[in-house]
């Protein structure tokens, strides 16, 4: 039995050792002996013939190890329950009674007991169905399975069935007294019953760490290496994602390592180049791969991983081999007929005549032994005594007429020095082969980074190798993977990513012959895919044929329509305008298509009418002309940049050895009544006419056309305070939130109200447009966040996010369909743009002011008032990088493009009184801190960068010009009063609000 098998000889010696953020507890197996006689006779009465009792989740790790000697010694069986799915556990096992340190929904509390120093009440639950009484309990624990071999399924793991997997393994890692053993493993995940009593038997230390080490993986790392663990049992993955391999060099896997065993099993085991690049030479530390199902209580086989580091080259099977099986184990492998094979591949089964488990509802004394369990694993046999992990059995499909072996993918992309890992997912529904590579640290010995395109065209010759079906529809890079709660890469996860993206694909082309759509989602291709400027041919932006297909794929399923020159466009080196040329003709084509065949425009005929107009690229660019004069071409605000930009810059770059002279002069002003703590919005509409639209505390809305000598003003009165920005669309029309909870759309020259919504509270934030230009997003201070549609002003959709109001800006994501915002109570939001759902959600210490910003691969950023930053991949909110400043952030963020260094510079002001310029040099590393730059007041305005200007306005009314490459201030200009809202410039204009109640029309002069 699992209690008698621990070893109490050394009263005195440590049997846990629990470190939590500040402190560390030490428990004697004296006092470990103590609490479980506490414990059992608590039981004794209440729980007497009872099969199970449940350790609920709350419960307090330390104490943990007595509740399950105490749970045993008294007869009974352990369960240790999840946070979730209680009562479906409880029910199929009958659970009456459990430990907790919280009382459960409909649960009694019959009793209070003190272990370790925690209290701990036993519970009698609600009536559920089952039974749970019996005379003789031959259980030590239940567990449920994790789904992986399919549906979970309640597995009830009798003490003859485990013990000899834990006497065994104890033998086999020769554990003693003298080792530390961790116990990190999720308590639901039957791995962690062998952690605990591998070192209860052993008479060793088990080290235990709280839920908040556990979520700081730097520090758990260090508190193993500084307190010498000497065992650590984990999945592959989070081998791999947890640490980074700089850390594990340092530390477990360096030349001081106390570590003796490292235990990986869940997965197959990671590329063994892994383990040489990051272990020391003279590290003492065995690897082992260990290799099971739940359905056999945990562990079956086990294989000690040989790393020499004088040895060239190891075979391709060393990371298969699934080692020797345990004693009273039996390995079978079976044909598709469930003929047994002696040499050669099937199915893998583990058997016993002992070790035997009850799944779900069955009896034990009505199994006729051996019992055999499918794993679910493809195996190959060598005459009967090797056994060599090939794959799940349900990796083969049926893609193009052809067997497509996606492990077979996996292996070859595998094989590239620059992978990590890498998995391939089937979409039966799109029939659709996405390949999800998680990548090593792409710099070389000499600390530079190697070609990305490179990279790329590693990746593009070892596909090639494959036939063409084999061909993946989407390649993704990750850093790292996301897991489950066990530690295993979550599938779901990453197919989500991608149905994500397929479903905004569909919504997005419900007009399919809308060209500026389509337009827009070429664009977007081009910028995601591609590392160069817009103006640079395909290959020569480090495009190739995957990428080729991907694009010309994405942008046929995103439109509905075939675009079939296009890859041979992009393979030619064609820019981005002419392979834009290319497909609005052919979408001008699908639109003249009618039911009568002659009016069809063939692909070759589209095609030459192309190749003939090529030489317009080399022709003088003449302006744009637009059928209507009231289209809203761009607007800027607040940092940001939306529609198509003219080109209509500050200062050309050629002349910024100028902006030395360059002075800051008042150019107007207009009195708006009260504060003008709003940020003014310019834009421009089709007719050529420039645009400056802000309100004010009086709900004012003032408009002013800023290129035109006679000073056109308009103006809109609302009934209360706006301090939301106005966002812009066609024939005049504004959108803007007011203090008095409604959400209005007006004329911005007639001051006509077309339609107005009303939500629950003062709306502060600004508007965002939908990807489809159908709807806007806006929050309110109700919590709640809505999307109206912009034709009659009714609701699509609302969502509460959270318990924070909404005041930052959102932002959109065309390629995931998703809308991002932050809230006031920390949390960060991704919603589905169509149905309002989440896509994922995390949550900060701290309040959210400000608006993210999204990179040009589309990651986002969040950042706290208390400066913390975080980026995520914004279709997954897997979490990329973390930085923080050392003052409150109330400023929306800002992205710089660095052209001439080719990288992306976030720029954040603070309430400290500085703006931080940080340079991103990668997509998945740290920034680093290029400059700041220190003002005399605080910043609360949102700094505006354009080219190589930036503009600060401090709150005392310090509006300040600096050049944005090395953050020297060139010139400044005091205003009239104190500024809260933020400066936009285009052109030799920028405007500003202010607290004397005036806008400001400044000139840039020089």
């Amino acid at each position: 039995m699992l209690n008698t098998i621990c070893d109490w000889s050394s009263p005195e010696d440590i049997a846990i050792e629990y470190h939590n953020s500040e402190t560390i507890k030490k428990i004697s197996y004296s006092e470990l002996s103590d609490a479980k006689v506490k414990i059992e006779a608590v039981l004794a009465g209440a729980v007497k013939n009872h099969q199970f009792v449940g350790i609920n989740c709350d419960v307090k790790a330390p104490s943990i190890p007595a509740l399950i000697l105490g749970i045993l010694s008294q007869g009974s069986a352990f369960v240790n329950l999840p946070s979730t799915g209680v009562r479906e556990i409880s029910s199929r096992i009958g659970l009456s009674f459990a430990f907790s340190q919280s009382v459960l929904s409909g649960a009694n509390s019959l009793c209070e007991v003190a272990v370790h120093g925690e209290t701990v009440k036993l519970l009698e639950l609600e009536t559920i169905d089952g039974t749970n009484n019996i005379d003789k309990n031959e259980f030590a624990f239940a567990i449920t399975t994790s789904g992986s071999t399919g549906i979970p399924k309640v597995v009830k793991v009798p003490h003859a069935s485990i013990v000899p997997n834990i006497l065994e393994l104890k033998q086999i890692l020769r554990l003693s007294k003298h080792d530390k053993i961790a116990q990190l493993t999720k308590l639901t995940f039957d791995p962690s019953i062998v952690e605990t009593f591998l070192s209860l038997s052993s008479g060793s230390t088990l080290f235990m760490v709280s839920k908040e080490v556990i979520n700081n993986p730097y520090k758990l790392l260090n508190l193993i290496f500084e307190h010498e663990v000497t065992f650590l049992q984990t999945t592959p993955s989070l081998w791999l994602y947890r640490w980074s391999e700089h850390q594990l060099g340092n530390t477990i896997f360096g030349r001081e390592s106390k570590l003796k065993v490292l235990l990986l099993g869940g997965e197959p085991l990671p590329k063994i180049e892994m383990f040489r690049t990051v272990k020391h030479p003279i590290n003492q530390t065995k690897i082992y791969n260990i290799y099971g199902i739940t359905e056999v209580s945990c562990w079956a086989s086990i294989n000690e991983i040989n790393i020499n580091h004088n040895e060239v080259e190891t075979s391709p099977m060393i990371n298969q081999y699934l080692g020797t099986p345990f004693s009273e184990t039996i390995f079978q492998v079976r044909s598709e007929k469930g003929d047994i094979v002696c040499d050669g591949e099937g199915v893998l089964y583990i058997g016993s005549d002992t070790r035997v488990c009850a799944i779900n509802n069955e009896d034990l004394k009505h199994l006729e032994t051996p019992v055999f369990r499918k794993t679910g694993d493809l195996v190959e046999v060598k005459r009967n005594r090797e056994f060599f992990y090939k794959g799940r059995c349900d990796r083969t499909v049926k893609r193009f007429g052809n067997r497509v072996d996606l492990t077979e993918l996996e292996q070859t992309v595998s094989k590239l020095n620059f992978v990590k890992n890498c998995l391939v997912l089937w979409d039966e529904k799109q029939h659709a082969l996405y390949l999800c590579i998680s990548t090593t640290s792409l710099r070389a010995a000499g600390g530079k980074f190697t070609d990305e395109l490179k990279v790329q065209e590693e990746l593009n010759n070892e596909l090639r190798k494959l036939p063409s079906f084999y061909q993946p529809n989407r390649i993704k890079l990750f850093n790292t993977f996301p897991l489950t709660i066990n530690g295993k890469i979550c599938t779901k996860s990453l197919m989500k990513t991608f149905e994500t993206t397929e479903k905004g694909r569909v919504q997005n082309s419900q007009k399919a012959n809308d060209s500026k759509l389509v337009k827009k989602i070429l664009l977007q291709l081009w910028k995601n895919d591609l590392k160069s400027t817009i103006d640079s041919g395909f290959l020569d932006s480090g495009g190739n044929s995957v990428k080729a297909m991907q694009i010309a794929n994405e942008l046929s399923a995103a439109s509905k329509i075939e675009f079939p020159e296009l890859i041979g466009l992009l393979l030619k080196n064609e820019t981005l305008a002419n392979c834009m040329d290319y497909v609005l003709q052919k979408i001008q084509s699908s639109v003249q298509i009618t039911s009568n065949v002659d009016n069809i425009v063939s692909s070759s005929s589209s095609y030459t009418q192309f190749a003939m107009n090529k030489k317009r690229k080399y022709d003088v660019i003449q302006p744009k002309k637009y059928s209507h004069p009231n289209l809203c071409l761009w607007q800027k605000c607040r940092g940001r940049v939306t529609g198509e930009n003219d080109e209509n810059y500050l200062l050309p770059s050629t002349n910024l050895n100028l902006n030395i002279r360059s002075q800051l002069i008042v150019e107007c002003t207009q009195d708006l009544k009260k504060c003008v703590d709003a940020s003014p919005t310019i834009f421009k509409y089709s007719s050529g006419e420039i645009y400056t639209s802000v309100g004010s505390h009086a709900g004012l809305i003032l408009t002013k056309q800023l290129n035109s000598h006679d000073s056109i003003t308009y103006e809109i009165n609302l009934p209360d305070r706006i301090e939301a920005s106005v966002l812009v669309l066609d024939e005049f029309k504004g959108i803007v939130g007011c203090y008095d909870g409604y959400v209005y759309c007006l004329n911005l020259k007639s001051g006509q109200i077309i339609w107005k919504y009303k939500t629950g509270d003062t709306v502060k934030c600004t508007a965002a447009t939908s990807s489809n230009g159908k709807s806007v997003f806006v929050g309110s201070y109700d919590k709640y966040f809505y999307n109206i549609s912009i034709e009659d002003g009714q609701e699509i959709w609302r969502f509460k996010c959270s318990e924070g109001s909404i005041s930052a800006t959102p932002c959109t994501c065309l390629r995931a369909c998703s809308v991002l915002f932050g809230t006031l109570d920390g949390t960060c939001m991704s919603l589905n743009q169509t149905s309002g759902e989440i896509i994922w959600k995390f949550k900060f210490n701290d309040p959210i002011f400000s608006a993210p910003a999204m990179l040009e691969n589309e990651d986002i950023v969040f950042c706290s008032v208390s400066g913390e930053m975080k980026c995520f991949n914004s279709e997954t909110g897997q979490e990329k990088w973390n930085y923080k400043i050392d003052g409150n952030v109330f400023s929306h963020l800002v992205m710089r493009k660095n052209c001439f260094m080719n990288t992306e510079e976030l720029i954040i002001g603070s309430t400290n009184k500085s703006v931080y310029c940080l340079s991103i040099q990668t997509l998945s590393s740290t920034p680093v801190l290029k400059y700041s730059v220190t003002f005399e007041c605080p910043i609360f305005a949102t700094p505006y960068c354009e080219r190589d200007v930036l503009i600060v306005a401090d709150t005392g009314g310090v509006l300040s010009f600096i050049n944005a490459f090395n953050g020297q201030v060139v010139t400044s200009l005091k205003l009239g009063g104190n500024v809260f809202s933020s400066p936009v410039i285009n052109g030799e204009f920028l405007v500003v609000g202010c607290r004397d109640n005036n806008m400001y029309v400044v000139r840039i002069v020089g």
